[in-house]
């Protein structure tokens, strides 16, 4: 798997027993990089681009990525540039909201050349799957939207299967408008939408359901469709039949932080090994709560692992 995406900087409150408030620990993180390293976690073969700088944290987010077992070679190093960071703030019920600083992020200048697309086509020919997000869209400029299109048209028609998440947000955009043309034409060259209700009723409208959010899927050539909601059942389809699979409460919610992305990386690697479409949701609905108990966007690989194998049975 190719994952697509941007890594910055994470802050999260740090609430050991001896932090005073307002103490924050350091990691990486982004939501294709957070399911590219749980991929990973989840013994799937993974490399993953972008733009980083040449300054400590963009060597210490190198060093992160191999030592999760995530392949760095497709990450382009660009002197005196620094990666965007961001800071997590939670409320008493786990739920988060964020401060970015990322404007100057290299990542943001992804796929802002031909050359690059001429370069990189050739290297795509071992991937099997390219996973990536709205977030990539977002941040780029439009001319690299569209190159970046054409490539994913021509690796799905080497037979690529490409995942997308829409990851809708708001802040990110110059307006709605561009948002659903460029969502809507990314759905287009891709086979697989891991998307959430409350994403698409934010761009599309409050009277959005999970069947309608399946058929727009399914026309623009999507051929299996996840719809995550935070209170209402997943529901799957593969344009032939669908299902609606009970998600059981999360009892201890201590930062939501990332969940979606694990919810992403469950269910892929699910796929990938060949599950069935209600056993891949079982594992993405338990990969997210297993990080829903934990702080950042990650947690610990051995607590991530230990987890989903002492509490929910899996891998």
């Amino acid at each position: 798997v190719l994952s697509i995406g941007e890594v910055m900087i994470e802050f999260a409150p740090d609430f050991s027993d001896y932090a005073k408030r307002g103490v924050y620990s350091i990691s990486f993180a982004g939501d294709a990089f957070n399911t590219a390293v749980l991929l990973s976690r989840l013994g799937v073969e993974i490399s993953f681009y972008s733009n980083l700088g040449d300054d400590d944290n963009s060597r210490s987010t190198i060093e992160m990525m191999e030592d999760e077992g995530v392949d760095s070679s497709f990450v382009k190093l660009f002197p005196g540039r620094v990666p965007g960071l961001y800071l997590i703030k939670n409320a008493e019920n786990g739920e988060r909201s964020f401060s970015y600083w990322r404007g100057e992020s290299p990542a943001r200048e992804m796929f802002s050349s031909s050359e690059e697309i001429d370069i990189l086509l050739p290297k795509l020919a071992h991937f099997k799957t390219i996973y990536l997000t709205g977030i990539t869209l977002a941040i780029i400029e439009e001319e690299a939207r569209y190159r970046l299109f054409e490539l994913l048209a021509e690796c799905r028609k080497a037979g690529v299967t490409i995942i997308m998440d829409s990851n809708y947000r708001p802040s990110l955009w110059e307006n709605k408008k561009r948002a659903k043309n460029s969502l809507a034409a990314l759905a287009e060259v891709c086979d697989v939408g891991l998307v959430s209700l409350e994403d698409e009723k934010e761009l599309w409208g409050v009277e959005v359901v999970a069947g309608r959010v399946l058929d727009r899927y399914h026309q623009a050539g999507v051929k299996e469709v996840v719809v995550k909601s935070k209170d209402k059942p997943v529901v799957v389809s593969d344009g032939t039949s669908s299902h609606e699979v009970s998600v059981k409460p999360v009892i201890e919610v201590v930062d939501s932080t990332g969940a979606g992305d694990a919810f992403n990386a469950g269910y892929t690697s699910a796929r990938i090994k060949q599950l069935d479409l209600i056993s891949s949701v079982n594992l993405g609905c338990a990969s997210a709560a297993v990080l829903l108990a934990c702080r950042g966007a990650l947690g610990k690989r051995e607590v991530y692992l230990e987890k989903l194998r002492d509490i929910y049975g899996l891998i």
